[in-house]
């Protein structure tokens, strides 16, 4: 796929029209996240519904403060059902440690909004990063527990696998 390829509104648009003519009403947008594109999406989501076009969609998203309650209810009305967070650890250390770009407390805001807003929450967590240790586990434990409310359920949880040529490796 190469480097992020920012869309704009009237390309998201095309491939929504594209899609919706195969026949597909339910869609999971896998691309890496659409914290990239926020205000694109919501435009293109706006045009494709008042063509009366419809569809039920699950995308990826960082948990942090772009995620506004405006953007989320505008999301939720355009068929947004769920947003996967990949999230990770409840641990500061190793949230530092894997550079996500977010803190815990964005991340509780962020479910807290997404799930007032009607979307459905999954989490991606990863198990054994390198420098983890069982206070840092206990503190995704304990996140998780915390946050149990808004939480819908996990994509994943995995062990952490360090692949060779990698960064972390």
């Amino acid at each position: 796929m190469g480097g992020f390829r920012k869309l704009s509104s009237n390309q998201i648009l095309r491939d929504l029209q594209q899609v919706y003519k195969l026949g597909y009403r339910r869609v999971w947008m896998n691309d890496l996240l659409i914290n990239g594109i926020l205000k694109e999406l919501v435009e293109a989501f706006k045009k494709f519904n008042s063509q009366g076009c419809h569809i039920q969609w699950i995308a990826l998203a960082t948990p942090n403060n772009q995620l506004k309650t405006d953007v989320l209810n505008s999301l939720a009305n355009s068929g947004l059902h769920t947003l996967n967070f990949g999230l990770e650890t409840g641990s500061p250390k190793i949230m530092r440690a894997m550079g996500k770009g977010f803190n815990l407390e964005q991340a509780e805001a962020a479910l807290k909004r997404t799930r007032a807003a009607g979307i459905e929450t999954q989490l991606n967590v990863i198990v054994g990063f390198p420098g983890e240790t069982d206070e840092d586990f206990n503190m995704t434990l304990d996140f998780l527990e915390r946050n149990r409310e808004y939480i819908s359920g996990f994509t994943s949880v995995n062990s952490c696998i360090v692949l060779p040529g990698s960064e972390l490796s």
